[in-house]
């Protein structure tokens, strides 16, 4: 008896771990982009399309902490993304409701708002794939760029 208990009980913790894990997301985790830079912003250009906008920032990189593709200081590059307007007020409200009520878990994650022309931020990107290889996107969703000291 006490063997099957102890088995259900096992079976449990198996199964919700993971999601009590999920629910308490540390903010570092997503600091771990394979290109980790200092860069300043150039340009930053914005497209409003239906219900998105595409974004545009070419920069130069000031510094490399980590680059998968080579990055070196002094070399431009461009960032493209698209931030879904309509996602992310939706997600913000939900969240602002959960913590009304008191509820606690799952951070909403969404695309970062776009640095000024002539900031200078810390950058975690990944590689986007074009035929010059200097084409990046963010990595660490909100967290992808801050201002650098």
């Amino acid at each position: 008896m006490k063997t099957n208990a102890l088995v259900a009980v096992c079976m449990c913790l198996i199964v919700l771990a993971p999601r009590v894990a999920d629910a308490f997301v540390n903010p570092e985790n997503f600091k771990h982009g394979p290109e980790r830079l200092v860069i300043k912003v150039a340009e930053t250009t914005t497209k409003k399309v239906s219900t998105a906008i595409i974004v545009n920032l070419r920069a130069e990189v000031v510094s490399v902490k980590r680059s998968a593709t080579g990055l070196k200081p002094g070399d431009p590059i461009l960032i493209r993304y698209q931030r879904n307007l309509p996602t992310i007020k939706r997600q913000m409200e939900k969240m602002v409701r959960q913590g009304e009520s008191g509820w606690a878990g799952q951070q909403t994650l969404y695309q970062p708002q776009p640095p000024g022309t002539g900031d200078v931020v810390k950058a975690i990107l990944r590689h986007f794939g074009d035929d010059n290889g200097r084409v990046y996107r963010p990595a660490a969703y909100q967290y992808s760029f801050e201002m650098a000291r």
